[in-house]
């Protein structure tokens, strides 16, 4: 949203504190009387104020810029004609209630004629909803509608009939039952460069509803919205969404989705192309499932594409998200980071909960918790409904509870898994039954790497230091051609420690056993090199076979190696280095602290030189291309005023005659013909002499013995 119109919006949006602050007037001080029919008429700023008196019936009205209208009782001002109420930025159009006259009725486009526009205009104190448009086509760009209360669609009520709503601020308004900023009821709109803040539904949909309806949101903030039934930003029955380039921030909800809620379990007619595309939806918190969406389908697909689900907060399922139905729900290039989902009973996926048919590909479940009073499944997810899985990385998420199943995913139906990496969970790997994983590594998490895996196939994989480098697979699968720590029986399976790049970074070094070691059929050949390396038989693990071609064509780039912590001290020198692959040429920015930019920081590489105490913090990157932007996991820089290593040294006490010269020796090892290495030699001036080892600290041991020097 940093352009040129969102920055008009916010200018728009400033002028909502002077309209609730009381742009109010005096009654009839001055003032133009109007009520009864309007027809013909113009109402200029030179004969404002306009006091409302009794009900207005508009059949052809034109509002010039400046002019305000102030409403005198609980009066309506109903549109059956053709209304232009065309302002402009530095003098819009104001309607409001007199001062201290307690509300009026709205807005109200009731069965009139096409053409009607709003533009530039401030609708505030409205008992009965800013607009209404009932069956009556209205255009509504550069306005403010604020504090406006009523039933449904306390800022603006569509019904029956198409709408287009763009450049526009509706804030703070209240319904009493759904849509406290806006709702649709058997309608369409396209809602373009709006920002959606602060609205409060008793309902559903505190800032959008719809009902039977289609919608296009684009470009737009949705935050800081209240509801107490579902979906605090976005809630929507047996309707068509797509969304797109928009923010869900801040938004909560008493029931199901804290930010979006989308139940289309109804049978109606929608299209295909519903989805959320390159969005945002962050810091959003739900009493109920899907902290931050929840999303169930019947008999059609949703697309969650390029977008990033983070930091949100659920009960029972779904921290970031709930998905399921019949449908599909596809999640390509999304990142599904850092949510968490608590519950005093049985608690199912930290970052996703899906049991319907499910397609991750290109994205990230990482550093999501699950923690549950009794059962826990899933800290990254649980995918209950058939599911494929294609280049995701599972990475750092937690589980706790009575029971747990699953610290990075939980299975409860088939998962078909090409190249992906499950990694660094506090818990289990993956645990799931029936299945068929191809060139997946699996390591470092915190028990097995998979659990209850009967009927499974498994192949050109890596399981190695899983479960403190203990047993790596529970159950009974299939498993060929893979490097499974302590041994596993199959065609093709080797033990050897597979060497990666780090324990961060699942990339095989060259010397790897696992690099052409996989299967020989030629329906795994490795294809693309990098990141497969050696010849074209497949390579074991994430970056082998023909899969690991989607790790450099996929275009939104993706990060496989974060920042490392660092600990320093004034005047040292720090480095820190990310990895990141995606359609190039990909472009690097480093941070402080999140949000300040280090000038001329822009490479894989941050060098900090003559550290000082003021530049401890949090050290990240944005890599970006023309596709969209990851960001890495921050890494901590601890700076010291001085470093200091606490050492143990051999201190060896020696007595002897005064005059007499004694040397000092070591070895390291008694036991065998090793030589001894003079360390010191002294003439004793007293009888006692107290001799320190400096160098000891960096052996595990030495043996010493003093001689007397002939």
């Amino acid at each position: 949203m940093k352009t040129t119109k969102s920055q008009s919006i916010l200018s728009n949006y400033a002028i909502v504190g002077l309209v609730a602050a009381g742009l109010n007037t005096p009654m009839h001080l001055g003032a133009t009387d109007k009520s009864g029919t309007i027809f013909g008429e113009t109402w200029t700023k030179a004969e404002s104020p306009y006091h409302i008196t009794g009900d207005i019936l508009v059949v052809g009205l034109t509002i010039q810029p400046g002019a305000s209208i102030y409403f005198d009782n609980n009066y309506v001002f109903e549109v059956a004609g053709a209304l232009h109420a065309v302002g402009s930025e530095p003098e819009p159009i104001l309607f409001t209630q007199t001062n201290g006259m307690g509300g009026w009725q709205g807005v109200y486009f009731n069965y009139g004629a096409p053409g009607s526009e709003l533009a530039y205009c401030r609708i505030t104190g409205s008992i009965n909803s800013g607009v209404r448009a009932n069956y009556t086509p209205v255009s509504i760009r550069n306005c403010v509608l604020a504090n406006n209360s009523g039933s449904t669609g306390a800022g603006i009520s569509i019904v029956g009939t198409t709408s287009e709503i763009y450049d526009t601020v509706i804030v703070s308004n209240s319904a009493a039952a759904g849509g406290g900023g806006l709702r649709l009821t058997s309608s369409s709109a396209l809602v373009t460069n709006c920002l959606i803040v602060g609205n409060s539904a008793q309902n559903d949909g505190a800032g959008i509803q719809l009902s039977a309806s289609s919608c296009r949101l684009l470009s737009s903030v949705v935050s800081t919205n209240q509801a107490n039934g579902n979906g605090g930003a976005f809630a929507a029955t047996a309707s068509d969404a797509v969304v797109s380039n928009c923010t869900f921030v801040g938004n909560s909800s008493v029931g199901l989705g804290g930010a979006v809620c989308i139940d289309n379990r109804p049978s109606v007619s929608v299209t295909n192309a519903s989805g959320f595309y390159r969005c945002t939806v962050a810091f959003n918190i739900s009493g109920s499932e899907g902290g931050g969406i929840w999303l169930r389908n019947a008999n059609r697909d949703w697309q969650v594409e390029k977008c990033t689900i983070t930091r949100n907060k659920g009960v029972g399922a779904g921290g970031g998200m709930v998905a399921g139905g019949s449908g599909t729900v596809s999640l390509s290039g999304t990142s599904v980071d850092f949510n968490e989902c608590t519950g005093p009973g049985n608690v199912w996926g930290g970052g996703i909960y899906a049991d319907g048919p499910t397609t991750i590909s290109g994205g990230t479940i990482s550093s999501n918790t699950c923690s549950a009073g009794n059962h826990a499944h899933g800290g990254g997810g649980v995918l209950i409904g058939p599911s494929v899985m294609n280049r995701c990385l599972v990475i750092g998420n937690s589980i706790g509870g009575f029971d747990t199943q699953g610290g990075g995913l939980q299975s409860g139906n088939f998962l078909f898994m090409t190249n992906c990496i499950i990694a660094a969970n506090n818990a289990v790997g993956l645990h799931g039954d029936r299945g068929y994983m191809v060139n997946t590594t699996i390591a470092y998490n915190g028990s097995e790497g998979v659990r209850d895996a009967y009927t499974m196939v498994i192949q050109n994989s890596i399981l190695f230091f899983n479960n403190g480098g203990g047993v790596q697979i529970i159950g009974t699968p299939t498993v060929g051609f893979s490097d499974v720590q302590n041994g596993y029986a199959g065609d093709g399976n080797i033990n050897r420690n597979p060497i990666f790049i780090s324990p961060t970074d699942y990339l095989l070094y060259s010397a790897s056993p696992c690099i052409d070691a996989g299967n020989t059929n030629s329906i795994y050949d490795d294809a693309c090199f990098p990141p497969s390396q050696g010849a074209v038989r497949n390579d074991m693990g994430a970056y082998g076979g023909p899969g690991a071609c989607d790790w450099i064509t996929g275009d939104v780039p993706l990060i496989l190696g974060n920042p490392k912590s660092q600990k320093s001290c004034i005047g040292m020198s720090v480095d820190f280095s990310v990895r990141a692959i995606g359609a190039p040429p990909l472009n690097y920015q480093w941070f402080f602290n999140g949000t300040n930019l280090l000038v001329g920081q822009t490479s894989t590489n941050l060098s900090l030189t003559d550290v000082q105490k003021n530049q401890s913090g949090l050290y990240s990157c944005v890599v970006s291309n023309s596709f969209g932007t990851a960001e890495s996991l921050p890494a901590a820089l601890i700076v010291y005023d001085a470093c200091v290593d606490i050492h143990m040294y051999a201190g060896l006490s020696i007595g002897g005659k005064t005059g007499n010269t004694y040397v000092v020796s070591y070895t390291k090892d008694v036991n065998t013909n090793s030589a001894w290495t003079a360390l010191a030699t002294n003439t004793l001036t007293t009888n006692f002499w107290f001799y320190v080892d400096t160098e000891s600290a960096w052996d595990p041991m030495r043996f010493y013995r003093v001689d007397l020097h002939p």
